[in-house]
């Protein structure tokens, strides 16, 4: 674990959790308004000291970090206007979670404490900083709930969401990405699925309440009125009207227009997002529902850095075949050109089979071994050596069981300094290497599957199956 050098941009954090976070806003808000119909409190007062204790300790911060940091802490206006807004909720939040009144100096002044050091929390981290005040605000919620069980939950999920976002804007976990630009990713996206959830389930819940109590109040002859008003002002003295009877349609409207664009917009998504993502398909991808994910690979090609194509139709036959005859355990060894590259790891992914080494990248991510980086070259080295008793010797170091020779060990091409390659576009394999395996056929290996230019090759002494030479995949 390590601090953060940076954190979540107030807009993008909204980008990604803005629908269900303000459907909960939302609802905060017209809970705030129905809870505080009862209550007599000066909305003005109690608001600008709050907004104002949310500014002064973004002012201290940017000061301070500034000082401490030697260097210019950029204004980041989203999360300052955000900030503000939260201020100026927090002390009625907090009144009516409570039960109080605005002339409980204790509670205020603890929120007056709160918005400062959320004030300051976003001069260095925005993200976290708006989300303190909601995350504990959320937590005091959960507790003073407890005999309502499911909005205990329910806040205790909102709540648990923020804490994990937060968290994450201001603590990683170190992995081989630490130090550069992407040192976040991992912690980002692993912890964010967890907060998307959280929010998600608790924004449906809501939302069927939210959208019913609007309605009904819409709907409904009698005013409401829009403030938290103290029975007993002794901290501030009440406004002489307060800010109350407003229309009985135009705040439950408005927050119900709010809501229904909000949950507009998520639904849109599928029906705009999705004639993009099967764009991005392969033209040889079913155009009908399938269960085989990889039915795509028939017929299927890519290319290279020197524009060769490199198909799939045989591997697919090749996956097929492993899968029919392959033990469990096999082992085999197939490229290892990278992450996100060439369909790398094509087979032991599609198979489930263990291969020498898949993707390096995330082997690295789990483990730091300089085993990795040896499996890297060896594996590249198998493919290219054309010494036989090499070849031999690294099969057996490994155990490998089964040989894959396809379109991807024929033609990949590599950059240095991946995998040892010292000029760009190099190929991955030798072509005397990979016609080095057929020389070991009889006394090493044996040709046990054939569909085009995809071979596989067993090692021998292990039983095997009846060959299949010759044959070629459906």
């Amino acid at each position: 674990i390590a601090p953060t050098s940076n954190g979540t941009a107030v807009d993008e954090y909204l980008t990604h959790f803005g629908i269900p976070l303000g459907l909960l806003a939302a609802a905060a808000l017209w809970w705030l308004i129905r809870e505080g119909s009862a209550r007599r409190t000066s909305v003005l007062r109690a608001a600008l000291l709050g907004a104002s204790a949310s500014l002064a300790g973004y002012c201290l911060g940017n000061v301070a970090f500034t000082r401490a940091l030697s260097t210019t802490t950029a204004l980041d206006w989203p999360g300052l206007l955000t900030l503000l807004v939260l201020g100026t909720l927090a002390p009625f939040a907090a009144l009516a979670l409570v039960g109080g009144d605005s002339g409980h100096l204790e509670l205020l002044s603890g929120v007056f404490l709160l918005n400062t050091t959320a004030g300051l929390l976003v001069a260095l981290r925005p993200t976290a900083g708006i989300t303190l005040v909601p995350a504990l605000l959320l937590s005091i919620a959960a507790l003073r709930l407890r005999k309502d069980p499911t909005r205990a939950f329910l806040a205790l999920m909102a709540a648990a969401g923020l804490w994990i976002t937060l968290v994450v804007d201001l603590v990683l976990v170190v992995d081989d990405l630490f130090g550069s630009p992407w040192e976040r990713m991992n912690t980002v996206f692993k912890f964010y699925l967890e907060a998307w959830l959280l929010f998600s389930v608790v924004a449906g819940a809501v939302s069927a309440w939210l959208l019913r109590s609007l309605w009904q109040a819409a709907t409904e002859r009698t005013p409401a009125t829009l403030g938290i008003i103290s029975r007993r002002a002794t901290l501030i003295r009440p406004l002489s009207t307060g800010l109350r009877v407003v229309s009985d349609r135009i705040v439950p409207y408005s927050l119900l227009g709010v809501s229904i664009v909000l949950l507009a917009s998520g639904l849109i998504y599928p029906i705009l997002g999705t004639p993009q993502r099967l764009a991005q398909r392969m033209p040889t991808t079913p155009a009908s529902g399938s269960l085989d994910g990889y039915a795509w690979m028939r017929g299927a090609w890519i290319t290279n850095t020197l524009g060769e194509p490199v198909t799939f139709t045989d591997d697919y036959y090749a996956i097929q075949w492993l899968r029919e005859h392959a033990p469990g355990n096999a082992v085999i060894v197939e490229a290892s050109i990278g992450p996100y590259r060439g369909n790398g790891a094509r087979i032991s992914s599609a198979t489930g089979l263990p291969a020498v080494l898949g993707w390096d990248r995330h082997q690295r991510q789990q483990r730091q071994t300089p085993e990795i980086d040896r499996r890297l070259l060896d594996v590249r080295e198998l493919y290219s050596t054309t010494d036989l008793e090499h070849k031999r010797w690294l099969l057996r170091r490994y155990r490998v069981r089964y040989v894959i020779v396809g379109d991807v060990e024929r033609r990949w091409r590599i950059n240095p300094p991946f995998a040892g390659a010292q000029a760009k576009a190099e190929p991955y394999a030798s072509e005397a290497g990979l016609a080095a395996f057929e020389q070991l056929e009889g006394t090493l290996l044996r040709r046990v599957f054939q569909s085009g230019s995809t071979v596989i090759y067993e090692v021998l002494p292990f039983p095997s199956l009846p060959p299949t030479s010759g044959a070629d995949g459906p």
